[in-house]
């Protein structure tokens, strides 16, 4: 991953930052995020905050309480995510609530949560407080509709729907994961200039970037390996997932087969048999191939969103995360 290689040492700045801001006590309180925090993960969205403002001139050293501020909510949504999906792994370990229980894990997601806007409250030193405030308002936006795909998600299993269209597919994910990385590409380019339309434009590049990547990832839960994805293999089917997939194999799949896949997604319990059948299923009729394809599809879009940057070495590693979206197996 040579994109990484441009903003290396300010993703360690990021990282620093990160853990500095996590108190060390209480212990009770604080004591597991940094090993959640440690185990890695892609550092995706700070990269694009890191990288959009190269690519705009911005000053890179006072974007990184950005892209740490992005880097925190992330992983704020990781582990309640997991408590929302009774996941088991997360980044190749047990679930925080596997390993401690909900209670605990649901409050060191609320801890994370707490310190991220005790670090967008203390902005103003850096970037004034006019500038703080759209930052903040850009950020609570962001936020806002993070939360609300990720609602809308849950309502769908909860009402036991399956009448989900690819259209509404698209709009919770444009949501659940597209908006954080407009947000990280937006204001990264905003740090460097005042040109709307460049910032707009860089907005919307992440918003597809976003979404292209979670639709890779629908794909690699089924047919990833378990060593390079490092979460369960076939966890979307057991958790019910109403990913792209599902949606195009409904439109072909027999009576028969629909009824049978819809038990197996609403039962929450799907076992390895039942897992394997699905996986069967969504190969039979091509919709793995198709979501491949429509993630490709949005790369494409996302990329021509770049043309209002000049050519650069930054340009040039957008470019090379967006590719990394689509063909990433981990």
């Amino acid at each position: 991953m040579e994109f990484f290689n441009i903003a290396r040492n300010e993703l360690k700045l990021v990282e620093q930052d990160v853990l500095a801001s996590i108190p060390k006590e209480p212990h009770a309180v604080y004591g597991l995020l940094p090993e959640f925090f440690l185990r890695g993960g892609k550092r995706i969205r700070p990269t694009l905050v890191i990288v959009s403002a190269m690519a705009t001139g911005g000053n890179v050293k006072n974007v990184v309480p950005l892209a740490s501020a992005v880097e925190i909510f992330h992983n704020f949504t990781l582990i309640h995510d997991d408590i929302e999906d009774s996941s088991e792994i997360r980044r190749g370990k047990p679930t925080l609530n596997q390993e401690y229980g909900i209670p605990i894990a649901l409050n060191s997601g609320d801890a994370l949560y707490t310190l991220l806007w005790g670090k967008l409250a203390s902005m103003e030193a850096k970037y004034g407080a006019d500038e703080t405030i759209k930052i903040q308002k850009k950020c609570a936006a962001a936020f806002r509709r993070v939360v609300e795909g990720q609602g809308i998600e849950l309502a769908w299993n909860k009402n036991h729907r399956f009448d989900i269209s690819e259209k509404d597919y698209m709009e919770m994910v444009a949501g659940k994961t597209g908006a954080l990385s407009a947000l990280s590409c937006e204001v990264g380019a905003c740090s460097g200039t005042d040109d709307a339309k460049i910032c707009e434009a860089m907005r919307t590049f992440g918003e597809l970037l976003g979404v292209a990547f979670q639709i890779r990832d629908d794909v690699l839960n089924l047919v990833g390996d378990f060593d390079n994805y490092k979460k369960e293999i076939g966890g979307d089917v057991r958790e019910g997932k109403r990913t792209l997939i599902v949606i195009k194999t409904f439109e072909s799949a027999t009576k028969e087969e629909r009824e049978k896949l819809i038990k197996i997604l609403d039962s929450g319990k799907a076992n390895k048999n039942e897992i394997d059948y699905a996986i069967s299923l969504f190969k039979k009729y091509g919709a793995i191939g198709y979501a491949n394809k429509k993630a490709e599809e949005m790369v494409g879009w996302a990329k021509t969103r770049l043309t209002v940057l000049k050519p650069s070495a930054a340009r040039s590693a957008l470019e090379g995360i967006a590719d990394f979206a689509i063909n990433r197996i981990g």
